[in-house]
């Protein structure tokens, strides 16, 4: 009974589409297509030569624009200066960023909270932080093993980076595999009557969470909100068929 489920998002990428003369058609042409949400994933070079370009990806009904962060330094990010000058001008055309950090051991790991920080202290114009581990994979085969040891990050390395950062306020247990949030779909789906896209990848392959800032410290959603037992009742609530009584 399997069958593909149209996306309605879409990301845009390369190599890297700011070079791109017609990278404003393709935006177009993504969203006459259906595409609700079209992201742009950029190395933010181009976001920081010009505000005009920034404010072009926001007349064209860019969403959201994912750009690469990998320290808060110099020598994890050598384009710090660059990056910090592309958020200003975002910031300026109120079009909002996802931070995408690759972390690669004895590079730059160790500045995995302190990356996290840096979002909240820029939380008007910077919606989330998109950690990735390096895989060693595609035309990367001859690296020795060792130097493979060495440069692996696992997600156990990356929440305790996060924890110590953060002493304790944010927990490896505030964040759940992608996968948790399957019920959400199958409650739009019952909804809706319509065929939702899920997020079933395997639960070794990433986690989320939901972080707010208030009175100067972060505040995860786990710790107002009992999330396993959300999730339970919402799985139950899509179980049900024909309109909810009350939901």
């Amino acid at each position: 009974d399997e069958k593909p489920v149209g996306s309605r998002a879409i990301q845009i990428t390369g190599g890297e589409p700011t070079v791109r003369d017609d990278l404003f058609e393709i935006v177009r042409m993504a969203k006459e297509v259906g595409f609700s949400h079209v992201q742009l994933n950029t190395n933010g070079i181009k976001l920081a030569e010009s505000v005009e370009y920034c404010q072009r990806l926001k007349d064209e009904k860019v969403n959201t624009v994912y750009m690469s962060f990998d320290g808060v330094t110099k020598k994890t990010n050598p384009w710090i200066d660059q990056a910090k000058q592309a958020i200003e001008n975002m910031r300026k055309v109120n079009l909002k960023l996802v931070l995408v950090p690759v972390l690669i051991g004895g590079k730059n790991v160790h500045e995995t909270g302190k990356i996290l920080r840096f979002a909240f202290d820029n939380i008007d114009i910077i919606r989330g932080v998109n950690f990735q581990p390096i895989s060693f994979c595609g035309r990367v085969t001859k690296i020795k093993d060792e130097k493979r040891e060495q440069q692996r990050v696992d997600y156990v390395q990356m929440l305790e980076e996060i924890e110590k950062e953060f002493d304790g306020e944010i927990s490896r247990d505030d964040f759940y595999p992608v996968p948790f949030v399957f019920p959400i779909s199958r409650l739009i789906e019952s909804l809706k009557g319509e065929d939702q896209v899920e997020f079933t990848a395997h639960p070794g392959c990433g986690g989320a969470t939901y972080i707010f800032w208030g009175d100067g410290k972060p505040i995860p959603i786990t710790r107002f909100i009992d999330v396993e037992r959300f999730m339970e009742f919402i799985n139950k609530q899509s179980e049900k068929r024909g309109p909810f009584k009350k939901v």
